[in-house]
């Protein structure tokens, strides 16, 4: 089996171009990749921002919601206590013997 020198040389410079571009396409993929993951990562670090903020504003809502609840309360407490210590004064009639 003979081979010509331009056919050596042409086979040598078609793989060393294969390498090149196999080098290229395994460069890009792991490109392509770490743009993925990164889109990736801020997807989900943009849906758990999104779900703590909500999550947030609902316990401020119970949170407002009971102090409300609490200061109901108070007010009737309060009101609740004066009628008790101030009772209705006492008729003339019976203070006097």
């Amino acid at each position: 089996m003979t081979f010509n020198l331009p056919d050596v040389v042409s086979n040598h410079v078609a793989e060393e171009r294969i390498k090149i571009l196999e080098k290229e396409v395994s460069h890009m993929r792991e490109n392509q990749e770490r743009v993925i993951q990164k889109r990736v990562e801020l997807e989900v670090q943009q849906r758990v921002e999104q779900e703590v903020s909500h999550l947030r504003q609902q316990s401020d809502d119970r949170f407002k919601s009971m102090e409300e609840k609490w200061s109901h309360m108070m007010s009737d407490m309060a009101l609740s206590f004066r009628s008790f210590s101030n009772p209705t004064l006492p008729n003339r009639d019976s203070s006097n013997p």
